[in-house]
């Protein structure tokens, strides 16, 4: 077995030093080239990000920007453009449907529903990053009365 090359960056170190074969994986051509792009951001010496829809996120000055600062904006704010997006065809359908928006939150949206809502609530999600290759989905969970 061989020994993955530093070069390959923190992230393939941690995720696969554990494993018995890491070169078996389609993964490390993936971290390879996410450490690609946060090198490249990096590089570019710009304080800010374009997501993949456009909204562009400064960083604050007075912020240090360490190795992932500019790849996590780059991915947290890609997400956060289709939550929004998908929580505001959420709320606007709140009274016709019967649904409730408790929160956004991060990568989710938490919505109170019936099940027959469930498929709904992700064709609606899924409209949201219909130009985009991103794999989402839409969990049920039974909400516990006391």
């Amino acid at each position: 077995m061989g020994k993955l090359p530093k070069k390959n960056g923190a992230i393939n170190q941690k995720c696969y030093s554990s494993r018995a074969d890491p070169f078996s994986d389609p993964f490390p051509e993936y971290f390879s080239k996410v450490d690609e792009l946060r090198a490249k951001l990096r590089t570019d010496n710009k304080r800010y990000v374009i997501t993949k829809t456009g909204t562009r996120i400064d960083c604050p000055t007075g912020r240090k920007l360490h190795k992932g600062v500019l790849l996590s904006y780059l991915a947290q704010g890609t997400i956060a453009d289709f939550i929004n997006k998908a929580a505001l065809k959420i709320i606007s359908l709140e009274k016709i449907k019967g649904w409730r928006l408790v929160a956004p939150c991060h990568d989710g949206l938490y919505v109170i529903c019936k099940p027959v809502h469930i498929q709904e609530l992700h064709e609606i999600t899924m409209s949201c990053v219909v130009h985009y290759p991103m794999c989402l989905e839409v969990k049920k969970h039974k909400r516990e009365t006391t």
